[in-house]
């Protein structure tokens, strides 16, 4: 057995932080489609923004990610990684503000009829 060094506690740091960071921006500044871009082009996390299946968006890119590194380049798979990561943070926020539209609009509608 090993004792933890301040080595592995600064990388424990560094992982939990990372972590937090989609989940802090999304409380407090939610629903941003620039925000999810860069999330999503800096790391697949990133997904963890738009709260809606965010797990399973995540997990492919993970997957992906472990794909692309068996077939290309490692600079080559994180270029389309990040690319593909920010065009699914861009589309997953534009869909869910056009959905929230909806729904205010049907509400409006309710209400004046």
């Amino acid at each position: 057995m090993g004792t933890l060094g301040i080595s592995e506690l600064f990388l424990i740091v560094l992982i939990v932080g990372l972590l937090y960071v989609p989940f802090y921006l999304r409380k407090k500044f939610p629903m941003r489609i620039w925000l999810s871009v860069i999330l999503g082009f800096i790391y697949p996390w990133g997904q963890f923004y738009i709260k809606k299946n965010s797990i399973v968006y995540v997990i492919g890119l993970v997957i992906l990610a472990f794909f692309l590194n068996l077939f290309l380049s490692e600079l080559i798979a994180v270029i389309i990684l990040d690319l593909i990561g920010a065009i699914i943070g861009y589309y997953r926020v534009n869909k869910e503000i056009q959905i929230s539209a909806l729904i205010e609009n049907n509400k409006r509608n309710h209400l004046a009829s």
